[in-house]
């Protein structure tokens, strides 16, 4: 696929693969449940909501790894309302529309 997008633009590429170069970001996981449990008491809703996992925050991963560590998304707004036209605004600060 490289190599055909290469040949159509007329250009050329390398590529570096740097295997294990970021370690997975792993949550402490009794500090994941304390930061639950207070996110929960600001929150709205009452509770902090579970995202799917995603591959934000391999940077992150580095600290985690020195210190007990939890990542977690904040957002901010509402999930909207179809009934009066209010788009949702709860992404999170990385999403592109926040």
């Amino acid at each position: 696929m490289v190599e055909a997008t290469c040949l159509l633009h007329g250009t050329n590429s390398t590529i570096k693969y740097s295997p294990d170069y970021y370690l997975p970001t792993i949550n402490d996981p009794d500090l994941f449940e304390f930061s639950k449990e207070v996110a929960g008491m600001v929150s709205k809703e009452g509770y902090m909501r579970d995202i799917v996992p995603t591959m934000g925050g391999e940077d992150f991963s580095f600290i985690a790894d020195a210190v007990p560590s939890t990542f977690f998304m904040i957002g901010q707004g509402t999930g909207g309302d179809e009934k009066l036209h209010l788009p949702r605004t709860d992404y999170g600060f990385h999403h592109p529309r926040f």
